[in-house]
């Protein structure tokens, strides 16, 4: 008997900065060497580096939520500047704290109305998937969703 598989999904583009620090921070504290290098610091005793240190690090140099924010818009805009100038329909669900549903439309004249077309000016994670080459999946998460809005793009030829 054969069964059908689930439809794979790549993902385009994440930004979650809790997720980010978290993972960049476990990472480093197990490799204080490269920890050490990051920070130009190479010729210093790994041995003293503590896991706080690392901790410290990483809470009081913002920078890194820069560079995770470009790596998030670089993504989108890798994976959209194909679309420029089609229709983009958004079809969302669970939306806001009513959990409301409804839909979108737009004409994609940049790359980033993928993202600002559907987020709120807030702290959010959003994770981006494909599906195909003109269908998407988003899952985005912020103070008045915090269990998630989902969203279902399509982009017409």
């Amino acid at each position: 008997m054969k069964t059908q598989t689930q439809t794979q999904k790549e993902l385009i583009a994440v930004f979650d900065l809790y997720d980010y620090y978290d993972s960049e921070i476990k990472y480093f504290i197990e490799n204080k060497d490269q920890f050490l290098e990051l920070i130009g610091k190479e010729n210093k005793d790994v041995n003293d580096v503590e896991d706080y240190d690392v901790e410290d690090y990483f809470y009081k140099n913002h920078w890194h939520a820069d560079w995770h924010k470009e790596d998030f818009e670089e993504g989108i805009k890798s994976e959209f500047r194909n679309h420029l100038g089609k229709d983009v329909f958004i079809d969302g669900r669970n939306v806001g704290w009513q959990n409301l549903s409804g839909q979108i439309s737009f004409t994609l004249n940049d790359p980033m109305d993928i993202f600002y077309e559907i987020a709120p000016k807030t702290e959010l994670t959003f994770y981006l998937w494909k599906i195909n080459n003109n269908e998407y999946e988003v899952k985005m998460s912020h103070h008045d969703s915090p269990t998630g809005e989902f969203y279902n793009i399509t982009i017409k030829d």
